[in-house]
């Protein structure tokens, strides 16, 4: 199972930080639940600096890990993301 240990700060409840994304990569995220954040993080919790406009992106963690499972894929383990 897929686990982080770094918490985004607008991360909502049910929810799981999928990437960071530019606007058109964002367009081509399937999710239905995907939602955009404000302020784009590396994966040591600093903001990222670039010259494209990157923001988060989130989705609920139930709609991940069904998609996970349709595609033999690995789910994200829930409790992580929920810790505070």
């Amino acid at each position: 199972m897929m686990n982080n240990t770094w918490r985004h700060p607008e991360l909502g409840p049910g929810e799981m930080h999928l990437t960071n994304a530019t606007p058109r990569d964002y367009e081509q995220i399937g999710h239905k639940t995907k939602r955009r954040g404000m302020v784009a993080y590396d994966i040591n919790g600093k903001p990222v600096k670039s010259v494209y406009p990157f923001f988060p992106v989130f989705v609920k963690i139930t709609e991940y890990n069904e998609n996970a499972r349709e595609h033999g894929l690995e789910e994200y383990c829930e409790n992580v993301g929920d810790e505070q």
